[in-house]
């Protein structure tokens, strides 16, 4: 039997700086991997401003999609259309939003006790936890 292709995915992401109150919004097409690259210092402008937490994100089906709405949410409408959606997930959703403030504790990166493997059992634990 052939193997079969699995359709790629494409991200559209909001980071958010645990040293400053700060947001990244980027696209991608491996989410987990992305987190990572910029949790190691491995993108220049959030490499200053480590550690990094998901805030938000979004899934399409085309990288032009994800492109688009990346582009959208970097815009002054796409701010505040953010701005609401993360306020009112905090307060429609109480037991999410303190599971995702648990996940961004666990996200909390240590160049002196994390490595590459620590940070991807954090992510991919509360990444079950909050999209079963």
């Amino acid at each position: 039997m052939p193997p079969t292709k699995t359709k790629a995915m494409y991200y559209t992401y909001v980071l958010q700086s645990q040293q400053k109150n700060i947001l990244y919004k980027g696209s991608t097409s491996n989410l987990e991997l992305r987190i990572i690259q910029h949790n190691d210092g491995l993108v220049a402008f959030t490499k200053k401003y480590r550690p990094w937490v998901l805030l938000y994100h979004e899934t399409f089906s085309t990288r032009s999609e994800a492109m688009a709405r990346e582009k959208f949410f970097k815009s002054g409408k796409g701010r505040e259309w953010l701005k609401q959606i993360i306020d009112k997930s905090v307060q429609l959703n109480p037991p999410q939003a303190e599971a995702s403030r648990l996940c961004r504790e666990g996200f909390r990166f240590s160049a002196a006790t994390d490595n590459v493997v620590t940070l991807k059992e954090k992510i991919s634990k509360c990444w079950s936890f909050l999209m079963p």
